[in-house]
């Protein structure tokens, strides 16, 4: 028979693979969890992991050969370097860090981090040849969701694709995506996000795209900028505005 000691290490295991945000996590339980130090791990999938870290002081250089990262930065001031190159980042700017990516943190930085895995499958991507910056300021950010009124595609990769989305004056689709995880920096006024449940009526309009006449037992949440949005494959969402324009940044995780 096995050691106690060995169950509770597989349980261990087993307990931190299943960490799973739920729906919606709002912007003050973001802050919450960032203010104590070091790194917290908020979801942890084959294809994606979830973090938030605190990062202060000068810290040494370093490197994610697993991953590429996509990182929000929630608050702070700090130099950051990747690569050769050294930008100053601050609240409100998105980052993208490559794997492989050297990068230090001079200063004090809190951000949340969504780590995206390579895929062993076939690649994917909804636009060829799109790269976003290295990173991305709020200013931009905030110029672009005041100049459109449609999303903006920004960055396509192999498994994973990120987009401006922006609603002026009408509502989303009722959709599940068989591919993909969908996962929303809410960035730009509020409304209220439908999920889960089933829809009604469903039709696949393109490869691995459903749409339908509505949905039933769905979650409705009310989000505002701040806050974070995760739906997983095949979980029906549908958004609906409270202000005349509601915007949020897009990461589409793509899964083999």
């Amino acid at each position: 028979m096995a050691p106690r000691s060995l169950y509770l290490a597989l349980w261990l295991v087993q307990a931190a693979g299943a960490q799973e945000i739920r729906d919606v996590l709002k912007s003050a339980e973001i802050e919450r969890r960032l203010a104590g130090a070091g790194e917290v791990t908020l979801e942890s999938q084959p294809n994606y992991a979830i973090v938030l870290r605190s990062e202060a002081g000068k810290g040494s250089p370093r490197a994610h050969s697993s991953a590429d990262e996509i990182w929000w930065v929630r608050g702070g001031q700090a130099k950051v370097s990747l690569g050769t190159l050294v930008y100053d980042v601050a609240g409100g700017d998105v980052l993208r860090l490559p794997r492989n990516t050297r990068h230090a943190v001079e200063g004090s930085l809190k951000y949340l981090a969504v780590r995206v895995f390579p895929l062993s499958g076939r690649p994917h991507g909804l636009f060829p040849d799109k790269r976003m910056p290295e990173v991305l300021k709020k200013a931009a950010i905030e110029a672009t969701i005041a100049g459109n009124d449609t999303n903006q595609p920004l960055h396509s990769a192999p498994n994973f694709t990120l987009n401006h989305v922006i609603y002026a004056g009408k509502s989303g689709p009722w959709e599940a995506h068989r591919d993909c995880v969908d996962i929303y920096f809410i960035q730009h006024g509020s409304g209220k996000a439908h999920l889960g449940g089933a829809i009604t009526n469903p039709k696949e309009v393109s490869p691995g795209e459903i749409r339908g006449a509505g949905v039933s037992g769905s979650r409705a949440h009310e989000i505002a900028p701040g806050d974070l949005v995760v739906i997983p494959r095949m979980g029906a969402h549908y958004v609906t505005p409270a202000a005349p324009k509601l915007a949020y940044l897009l990461i589409k995780v793509w899964a083999d």
